[in-house]
């Protein structure tokens, strides 16, 4: 039989209209950041290319995170307006209005922002080198001091601040011991403290977050084994002299537990609330502590079962937000009792 010329292209746009296409595939979310119903959702698309939305009410609606068109971009916004983002390899942009208009920095090779509604600090590093940049001033200047990092595959520090005042960075030195430095005084100078953490591994920086209550969070991970690895928690309410191990889960044959945790599958995240309550996340599970991370416990309100790839919990006053890879960006407005899914 002979195909003519016109149904020869009919059949060809059948064809192609029945291809999914990479840009179609749904987002591989990774990542969910929103306090005071501000906040960023990251996520992959069909190409592996990194991306961002941006909620102004509270996760009802997202748009894409756009800096001058370009999208290639990893930022935070604050409710205030007050927001800083990540472009392209690392140059550092900033917003007074909510992310609607960017204005470039001189802030080059940055790889992580941590932000308050007056102060921001930017991690940044050229090879082996990290630094540290702040401003307090909105993002209009910055001033810059050298970090000694080490790490395997990137450099491996994490940190947070729990007012434009008093911060904390955790870190690996170059030869992988994990260390402390804490500021009172916006990042101006900083007093090292031994980090409690009895297993640690290569590749990341212990999780640590400072509440504005002034408790202390630190969750130690070891190397992993087969589908886990040891996690530890500490806490401190003394700006780091001093941390209560809270609970511990080392991996089995290697030592005795504390407290009670259990963490199914690999370790993804934290999320502190106050200084009794906080959220685990892991690859098959969540977990929960009211107690100030003595006990744990498995939350089981959720959307959908987990299959082990990524999952963040994070907590916005009585609204919950899941990001649960390919199955996607989840939302309860009522502390877990409800949940449907945001289309991004």
């Amino acid at each position: 039989m002979r195909i003519g010329p016109l149904a020869l292209i009919a059949f060809v746009l059948i064809a192609a209209a029945t291809v999914p296409s990479e840009s179609r595939a749904a987002p591989f979310v990774s990542d969910v950041h929103v306090v005071d119903g501000f906040g960023t959702v990251t996520a992959s698309t069909g190409r592996s290319e990194l991306r961002q939305w941006i909620t102004r009410d509270g996760g009802r609606t997202f748009e894409r995170l756009r800096v001058r068109g370009e999208l290639d971009v990893y930022g935070t916004v604050l409710a205030n307006g007050l927001g800083y983002a990540r472009v392209g390899s690392g140059r550092l942009w900033r917003t007074v209005d909510g992310g609607r208009t960017w204005r470039r920095t001189g802030v080059r090779g940055v790889f992580k922002v941590a932000a308050t509604s007056t102060s921001a600090w930017a991690l940044r590093s050229k090879g082996r080198r990290v630094w540290l940049t702040r401003s307090d001033d909105g993002g209009r200047s910055w001033t810059t001091r050298s970090l000694r990092v080490g790490g395997f595959e990137s450099p491996a520090v994490d940190i947070d601040f729990a007012d434009a005042a008093d911060g904390v960075i955790s870190g690996l030195r170059p030869k992988d011991k994990p260390f402390l430095l804490v500021t009172h005084n916006g990042g101006r100078t900083w007093t090292e403290r031994r980090s409690p953490c009895g297993t640690f591994n290569s590749k990341a920086a212990p999780d640590v977050r400072w509440l504005v209550s002034g408790t202390l969070w630190l969750v130690c991970t070891g190397p992993g084994g087969a589908g886990a690895e040891a996690v530890e928690v500490h806490t401190s309410i003394d700006a780091g002299r001093s941390f209560a191990l809270r609970s511990s889960a080392p991996l089995p044959g290697t030592g005795r537990s504390v407290g009670q945790l259990a963490v199914r599958g690999h370790y993804k995240g934290f999320s502190p609330v106050s200084d009794r309550r906080a959220f685990m996340s892991s690859g098959y599970g969540f977990s929960v502590t009211r107690d100030g991370g003595r006990r744990w416990r498995g939350l089981r309100s959720l959307p959908v079962q987990l299959d082990g790839g990524g999952s963040v919990l994070q907590v916005d006053g009585k609204v919950r937000y899941l990001a649960l890879g390919v199955q996607g960006l989840w939302r309860s407005p009522d502390a877990g009792a409800r949940w449907h899914r945001v289309k991004l």
